[in-house]
């Protein structure tokens, strides 16, 4: 009952506080009723999330059976997800890992695979899959993270990517599978500095580009950064995002592959936290309120509530409407 009461409470928060397109993409707050997905052996990785129609998709790797496959769930909120489906059950690479997926023309396409053997596939509905060969980027045959973006001119498919090296480079295709490398996007930093090594990414396009990622000082552990660019090729460092990493479980405050959702109120994040297997939710700080923000909210969406009712118990002229911004 508490957590129906503490659900309905985010919800009535989220739907009274209205954000800008990435309007501060340096701050998020972490849900509170994490995790939101685990695989079927509790070993979901790396997601990848896309809303069609209004609904939530996500394909996430998963080690259950031994050899990592690729697994389908879809949400009708983005927190509560069906049961997860095969629909890559027999992988043909070594790893069938880090699935990144982009509908483009009424097509579905997603990458999988790691550094040595990244493969594409395509389906018509995000379900059925068709195997349509390795990525090829001149002699390398994969990509370690990448994220995807379609458009609908010359070249259709643009990636930003991590290799063996220690910069994300960035390539572009036409069909997915052969793809041209275009150079460096971002560099890491120099030893000592928050993003001396580079782990998992994610773009985002929204009046310019937003790349979201994991980079580590030292050691680590891993903690999300961010880069913004006009064009998807001169990008700019922003720094560290904050975010309360204490509130993950002991000994597993370690971040890696992330997915980015842009929403009518903001910025959505899901992301997997190691060594607990499964997949974790944000909200950028301007989408959702913090904790100690909520008995305000409520209060004033049930302050605003009441006054509407009474409003229209007095109310003559027909057609007035109030709303709340």
């Amino acid at each position: 009952m508490r957590a129906a009461v503490l659900s309905l409470l985010l919800i009535s928060a989220v739907a009274i506080r209205s954000s800008s397109a990435l309007a501060d993409p340096a701050e998020w707050v972490i849900w509170p009723s994490n995790p939101v997905l685990t695989g079927s052996n509790n070993q979901s990785g790396g997601a990848s999330v896309l809303k069609i129609g209004g609904v939530y998709h996500v394909w996430h790797d998963d080690a259950a059976s031994g050899a990592t496959r690729i697994m389908h769930a879809t949400s009708s909120d983005g927190y509560s997800w069906s049961v997860s489906t095969a629909v890559a059950a027999s992988p043909t690479v070594a790893e069938d890992a880090h699935p990144e997926v982009v509908l483009c023309d009424n097509t579905y396409y997603l990458w999988s695979g790691n550094f040595s053997n990244t493969r594409l596939l395509t389906s018509p509905d995000g379900i059925t899959w068709a195997n349509q060969g390795q990525v090829q980027i001149g002699a390398q045959q994969g990509w370690a993270t990448a994220s995807v973006v379609c458009s609908s001119g010359t070249p259709k498919f643009t990636a930003w990517y991590r290799d063996s090296g220690t910069s994300y480079q960035r390539a572009t295709s036409n069909d997915g599978v052969s793809w041209t490398n275009t150079g460096v996007a971002l560099p890491n930093g120099s030893p000592g500095s928050f993003d001396e090594t580079l782990s998992h990414l994610d773009v985002l396009e929204s009046g310019g580009l937003l790349m979201v990622y994991a980079a580590l000082q030292g050691a680590g552990p891993p903690r999300f950064a961010y880069a913004t660019s006009p064009d998807g090729i001169t990008w700019s460092k922003q720094g560290l995002v904050s975010m309360d990493y204490s509130v993950l479980p002991p000994g597993t405050q370690d971040v890696s592959t992330l997915s980015l959702l842009q929403e009518s109120n903001g910025l959505r994040m899901w992301f997997h936290v190691n060594n607990t297997s499964s997949v974790w939710h944000a909200w950028e700080s301007t989408a959702v309120p913090a904790l100690s923000e909520w008995g305000l909210l409520v209060l004033l969406l049930l302050v605003t509530t009441v006054g509407t009712l009474v409003f229209a118990s007095h109310a003559r002229r027909p057609g007035v409407h109030a709303a709340l911004r």
